[in-house]
């Protein structure tokens, strides 16, 4: 008879708990670690941007993509907008800078084009904080000043009211009766709180309301809003404008000598809140 004692003896340690381990457990630990390393590679080569721009390039009025060269990028752009001149056109600055990475175009002749200058944000965007605003009336430069922290812009959309259909057609019954020159607290009071509040640089700013109706989402969006521009506290401009001045300025005869459009902010320190206060000139205000 065989007894305990004649008993081979137990393996204990590592090996003996590894071969405890079930197998579905180990396929698992695999499937999950090829996994990773292919998502890992794809990211690192650009093989996954197409779909994270789907799910984070919400709006193109915040933000847009670019290539590589974004610290030559700004800094060229910087260097030059330092040393403009007001009465400079848009066609001057264009053809030495290439387009904007954003152009507004409003009524009376104001557009303001934004070059980027700075980095604050950690991502694949150029945001419109990143951005020195060039403001121009009449075809001519009358202000380039940028605020610490650049433009502070509302988000892609506001909430929407539960009387928005009637409210944006007070709004536009409102506004067509606006005159320039009008006193931007004067405009509030008669409006209201506007749906999204842009202000460009100390001496700019755009108050945008809803007038319209493209897409019934319990949102307003800014396709839905008419633009007021505001030049130290006074209103200039009432709605957009057609074609900008980079629409129908030709583009550089040398293609391969003109500057990156669109620059890329690379990994780097994490930048400031991007929602300032009111009237708070330091804040990002945001891409």
């Amino acid at each position: 008879m065989t007894t305990i004692s004649d008993l081979p003896p137990q393996r204990t340690g590592l090996f003996h708990d590894l071969t405890h381990i079930k197998f579905r457990y180990v396929v698992l630990v695999l499937a999950c670690i090829g996994a990773g390393s292919y998502l890992r590679s794809e990211i690192f080569s650009g093989g996954l941007v197409t779909s994270v721009e789907k799910v984070t390039r919400t709006d193109s009025f915040l933000k847009v993509r670019g290539p590589d060269h974004w610290e030559t990028t700004q800094k060229n752009n910087a260097a030059f907008i330092a040393n403009l001149a007001d009465g400079t056109s848009p066609g001057e600055v264009i053809e030495a800078l290439g387009k904007p990475q954003f152009d507004d175009a409003y009524s009376n002749n104001v557009e303001i084009m934004y070059y980027r200058t700075h980095h604050e944000h950690d991502d694949l965007y150029t945001t419109r904080d990143e951005t020195t605003p060039l403001v121009f009336i009449d075809g001519k430069l009358v202000n380039h000043s940028r605020s610490a922290h650049g433009p502070a812009f509302d988000k892609s959309s506001a909430n929407g009211s539960d009387h928005w259909s009637t409210r944006q057609d007070e709004n536009a019954t409102a506004i067509a009766m606006l005159k320039p020159g009008e006193n931007r607290s004067d405009i509030i009071e008669k409006l209201g709180r506007p749906d999204f509040d842009d202000i460009v640089n100390s001496d700019f700013e755009v108050l945008s309301y809803r007038t319209r109706s493209v897409k019934s989402d319990g949102y307003t969006t800014r396709e839905e809003t008419t633009p007021l521009v505001f030049r130290r506290e006074k209103l200039i401009a009432i709605g957009n404008a057609g074609a900008s001045a980079q629409d129908k300025t030709p583009p550089p005869a040398d293609d391969s000598t003109a500057p990156d459009e669109h620059p890329v902010s690379p990994p780097g320190p994490k930048s400031p809140p991007e929602v300032p206060g009111k009237g708070d000139e330091s804040g990002t205000g945001s891409f």
